[in-house]
């Protein structure tokens, strides 16, 4: 497979040390796949005909599924890679969504939150960030969506879990 991902200084320094420590590089790409435990993961984008000098823009995508639980982990992309996602016909309704890009103005398009459908929206930012996240066009488009959305400024570690045959979210403010 061709890398996609600009090959600058960071990614010549991460792939020596790894090669350095014994650890052998796989590139990922979309359609790529790991099966474990009743559980799997896609890779959803990028492909390797997609290219970018921003390393955002080619944050890889992944669909978490197992028993009736699916997580859209969107690392930072932005509204040209959510259209993308689109136009290749690649999303489908999921329980929950990692907003893409930690909130940004930029990230979770109408269309694309249409697609999905998503029941939570999780958004990983920290409290008074340098950045602003999460945007509030952003937050207005996942209101709109009609899904929770759920923000670790506000409570810290968000864990969805199986029991009893259901799945549950614990919010680490929230006794157990």
């Amino acid at each position: 497979m061709a890398q996609s991902l600009p090959r600058d200084e960071a990614w010549e320094t991460l792939t020596e040390a790894a090669r350095e420590n014994g650890t052998t590089v796989v590139y990922v790409e979309e359609g790529d796949a790991l099966r474990l435990s009743g559980c799997e993961m896609t890779c959803l984008y990028p492909s390797v005909e997609d290219t970018s000098d921003d390393s955002n823009a080619l944050s890889q995508v992944w669909l978490f599924e197992k028993e009736g639980m699916s997580v859209l982990f969107t690392g930072d992309i932005g509204e040209e890679q959510e259209q993308l996602l689109l136009e290749r016909n690649l999303l489908t309704d999921i329980v929950v969504l990692k907003a893409a890009h930690h909130g940004s103005k930029y990230s979770s398009c109408a269309e694309f939150l249409e697609a999905a459908s998503p029941e939570y929206a999780v958004i990983s930012c920290g409290e008074g960030n340098s950045y602003g996240h999460p945007h509030q066009e952003a937050l207005e488009r996942l209101e709109m969506s009609g899904c929770e959305i759920l923000q670790t400024q506000d409570s810290g570690q968000i864990t969805f879990y199986e029991k009893g045959g259901a799945w549950k979210v614990r919010l680490f403010s929230e006794p157990e």
